[in-house]
């Protein structure tokens, strides 16, 4: 697992789109955070007027974390397409699967190397409420439980496109799949308006799961839903490599 793990770590660092995709990311949030701080002083300076004071984590902090989990669904996508259909396109998984290792520990090692990627990309974003903290005292532990909802959400998203790029060798094709797939488990509370789903099933919106971790509610639900997500699509991502070995 550790050999796959720093094979995969080094393979996203030697190239620019790793690069590209967290600068992006970083320059986006940095915008959003920058705006939104502007907007909270002007929200500051009405509510001074008024009998209740603004407060940043209720009415800054949420949406800003909503607002990252919304970004990483466009950005996780290209982090997991070339994770299998690459080597399936080039040949290499076929040999990798001939190497002494278990479908457990490839699939460990390249899932363990993204969620790596996107913890450091995460974590960047921290000087962001830092410098947030400057202005306004925040709730910090309110502020962690926020960040491991999007620590969790990376792990549901990654594991979903994992599984998409296990079953095709086009990289282009992984990431549409992914895409569409991350979109619908994002809308799926707005999809369903008469709530029969989740009358049935229980809310499967990974916004919905989100939305109470950024408001710093630490429901076990919410973390079973995130954690079981990821294990299905491990679990399936596990079975596809499986079945590809025993036909090889």
């Amino acid at each position: 697992m550790i050999a796959v793990f720093n094979r995969e770590l080094k393979a996203y660092f030697s190239s620019i789109l790793a690069w590209v995709l967290v600068a992006v990311y970083l320059l986006i949030v940095g915008f959003i955070v920058a705006f939104s701080i502007e907007d909270f002083a002007d929200i500051s300076m009405a509510a001074m007027q008024g009998a209740r004071p603004a407060s940043a984590m209720e009415q800054l902090v949420p949406p800003l974390l909503t607002t990252m989990g919304f970004l990483l669904l466009f950005f996780l996508p290209l982090l997991t397409m070339r994770l299998f259909a690459e080597e399936r396109r080039s040949g290499t998984l076929d040999l990798l699967l001939t190497y002494p290792l278990t479908e457990a520990q490839i699939l460990a090692g390249k899932f363990m190397a993204a969620l790596t990627v996107v913890g450091m990309m995460l974590a960047f974003t921290l000087s962001g409420f830092v410098m947030l903290g400057r202005l306004t005292p925040l709730d910090w532990p309110v502020l962690g439980i926020g960040y491991l909802g999007l620590l969790l959400l990376s792990a549901a998203f990654l594991a979903f496109g994992m599984w998409a790029s296990s079953l095709t060798s086009s990289q282009l094709v992984a990431a549409v799949v992914t895409y569409g797939g991350l979109l619908m488990l994002w809308i799926l509370s707005g999809v369903d308006r008469s709530g029969a789903l989740k009358e049935r099933f229980g809310d499967l919106s990974a916004l919905a799961h989100l939305t109470n971790l950024t408001k710093g509610v630490l429901d076990t639900q919410d973390l079973v839903y995130f954690l079981a997500l990821a294990a299905l699509f491990l679990f399936l991502t596990a079975r596809v490599l499986e079945s590809r070995k025993w036909r090889g």
